[in-house]
């Protein structure tokens, strides 16, 4: 299937410019045959925290009934990047992903805070990791500083995943550990990783792009700039199952000292 992400320049605090251009990079993805589309991190509000506040919204809300008409009208499937939710007073940064006929299908909460930009003080961790069915396989969801904690996507696996969709704001000075965390949650769970970044100028941070799709080999199948693009690839998911038997590293895990059980 062909899968893009869209790497984005975000207005922060500007909810109608973000959402005419979230509508116009999809429209394009669709209309250059993606099937599935991955939207950054809180596209709708940036990382403008009073704002985030402001226009947080339930699920189903405005933001849900946006991307689901345009996963519909589209007929994509599409990974929502991550909005502000307002659930019981609390705030999340929320993953959202739409089938073809706009029926939501999996919503995940971003598990890890970034204790360094202070995001505890604004918004609530997940407490539930999060898969959804893409054609036969299964995908896996996690969102921008979730990529630094290898224990997420290795459960993810064991759930069963062969493709992980990860919404970011990742700024420079950090591209070196983008580039290399990416690659390496791929390689060591011998699955595909689809990363889509922020682009450009926010509040205090340069946003670098760099949006990747990676093999489960770990190779990088294509790679954005620092300028705004959508990036698209042809994943055969089934290539997971291919290195998996290849390298069967998968199956020398000691699950009895880390508690994991196997569902592959």
């Amino acid at each position: 299937m062909k899968i893009a992400a869209v790497q984005m320049t975000l207005q922060d605090g500007d909810l109608e410019k973000n959402l005419l251009e979230a509508e116009n990079m999809i429209d394009k993805a669709a209309g250059d045959g993606a099937e599935v589309v991955c939207l950054p991190e809180m596209w709708p509000t940036g990382f403008d925290y009073p704002y985030i506040m402001e226009k947080a919204c339930s699920i189903p809300g405005q933001l849900t009934d946006f991307l689901s008409q345009k996963a519909a009208e589209r007929n994509i499937i599409l990974v929502g990047g991550s909005i502000p939710e307002l659930h019981h007073e609390k705030i999340y940064n929320t993953a959202v992903v739409f089938d073809r006929d706009g029926t939501m299908t999996a919503a995940y909460r971003k598990l890890h805070l970034f204790s360094l930009m202070k995001e505890e003080k604004y918004l609530a961790p997940g407490e539930e990791l999060r898969t959804f069915s893409l054609g036969d396989s299964i995908a896996g969801i996690l969102i921008c500083y979730d990529i630094r904690f290898p224990e997420l996507t290795r459960a993810l696996m064991e759930l069963g995943a062969k493709i992980f969709f990860h919404p970011a704001e990742f700024p420079h000075p950090r591209l070196h550990h983008w580039r290399t965390l990416i690659q390496a949650r791929a390689i060591e769970n011998q699955a595909w990783m689809v990363s889509t970044n922020r682009v450009g100028p926010g509040g205090n941070n340069v946003f670098f792009g760099h949006s990747m799709i990676v093999d489960p080999w770990g190779e990088v199948v294509a790679e954005g700039n620092e300028e705004p693009c959508i990036l698209s690839a042809d994943v055969d998911l089934s290539k997971a199952d291919t290195v998996r038997s290849s390298l069967t590293a998968l199956d020398d895990i000691r699950r009895d000292l880390f508690h994991l059980s196997i569902s592959r």
